[in-house]
């Protein structure tokens, strides 16, 4: 009977995606630290990072990320999908980047989108479930998501091919600086906004064919450069510590 049952958990644990299967951490409790201890324990895994001890600045960050600190999130994920500081994990890194994005960190949604998309920590490509959270992020204005997205519509990834709705992101994309999306945009042939034209603005509706979007309460934008942008999900981490509690832009989906 305990074989029995011994097998039967194996095999749901193997049915599970990659993603799935990273528990929230199998560590003791991170202890309670107070708002403005976690902004100065932040500050000091930049320092380490900047100093080129990753190690130190993952064993600084996780305590944070486990406590829902959406910046943290995101640092460990780029942390444990680079390799660095610690054993390269994508499953790993996924589950942290959905955790904050499903807190509303839009930089976060574009790298689950882009790792989900690429097969990354998964058992295998997740093009729609990518699409989900790249619209999201697009929908929130980031320009990385916007392109990314542009790319997936104009090639028919995880929807239905739509130029239409490539041209207007990559124009949404390329308005905020992705010089990416300006080549994108040449290359189909289509000639750039003349001055005074109205740029894009609205936030196009998801296309049908990626099925039901989540529903967040809010989207948490962190200040960044926009003029340098890379199509690549963004690599570098988070330098501010963000929290829901500041102003937020909300997402009617």
């Amino acid at each position: 009977m305990l074989r029995a049952l011994a097998t039967l958990a194996m095999i749901v644990v193997l049915a599970a995606p990659a993603w799935a299967q990273v528990t929230a951490e199998n560590e003791a409790p991170p202890r309670n630290l107070t708002s403005a201890e976690q902004d100065v324990e932040f500050v000091r895994g930049i320092a380490a990072y900047d100093a080129g001890d990753f190690a130190q600045a993952f064993e600084i960050w996780l305590p944070l990320a486990r406590r829902d600190n959406m910046s943290a999130q995101r640092n460990v994920a780029h942390l444990l999908r680079r390799g660095q500081g610690v054993e390269m994990d994508e499953a790993r890194a996924v589950y942290f980047y959905r955790r904050a994005a499903e807190n509303g960190l839009v930089s976060a949604m574009v790298n689950l989108g882009a790792m989900l998309r690429a097969g990354q920590g998964v058992d295998e490509p997740e093009p729609r479930e990518a699409a989900r959270w790249l619209f999201l992020a697009s929908r929130a204005g980031d320009p990385r998501g916007q392109f990314i997205l542009g790319v997936m519509a104009q090639r028919g990834e995880g929807m239905e091919a739509d130029e239409a709705l490539a041209i207007r992101l990559f124009r949404m994309s390329g308005e905020q600086g992705l010089r990416d999306a300006h080549q994108r945009l040449a290359d189909m042939g289509i000639q750039p906004r003349s001055i005074g034209d109205e740029p894009e603005r609205a936030a196009p509706e998801p296309p049908a064919s990626i099925g039901p979007v989540p529903e967040l309460r809010r989207a948490i934008e962190e200040p960044g450069p926009s003029a340098a942008v890379q199509p690549q999900a963004e690599t570098s981490p988070l330098r501010l510590t963000t929290r829901a509690a500041q102003p937020s832009l909300e997402l009617n989906t």
